[in-house]
């Protein structure tokens, strides 16, 4: 045990791998409420895994382009502008994740990609089916008397 958490702390992209599975239990969470064991597993997946990448010593550029995807997801969620925010977070996150710890023993190249893409898509998708499910919410209430 003891050996895997030294490995953890040591290799960027293990804790990236487990960063991204924490997201995904979270994201499972919150798209069937009331099973406890997704969300806390993936929370808990999640904080271990910032911390170990914090202890890398992360780049301010990686930090503010990992923030621009964040908020240009929040925008693809709030706004229907054809997935073109989604589109370009995902290409952030993957930057951001590549350029966030410098050096040789940054993340590798193809687990950002793969982990971009699969974190992209997902947030892409649940965030179309909240735009969905917003307008119907509005369309079914009937006009005031």
């Amino acid at each position: 045990m003891l050996q895997f958490l030294h490995l953890l702390l040591v290799s960027p992209t293990l804790a990236f791998v487990l960063l991204i599975i924490g997201v995904l239990g979270i994201y499972r969470e919150l798209v069937n409420p009331g099973r406890v064991i997704p969300g806390v597993a993936g929370l808990a997946l999640t904080v271990i895994a910032a911390y170990c990448l914090w202890q890398q010593g992360p780049t301010l550029l990686g930090l503010a382009l990992i923030g621009a995807a964040a908020l240009l997801f929040v925008v693809e969620s709030l706004w229907d502008l054809y997935f073109l925010p989604g589109i370009l977070a995902t290409l952030l996150l993957m930057d951001g994740f590549r350029r966030l710890i410098p050096g040789p023993r940054g993340i590798s190249l193809p687990f950002a990609i793969l982990g971009s893409c699969i974190v992209g898509s997902v947030t892409i998708l649940l965030a179309y089916g909240a735009r969905r499910a917003r307008h119907n919410k509005w369309s079914d209430i009937p006009p005031a008397q």
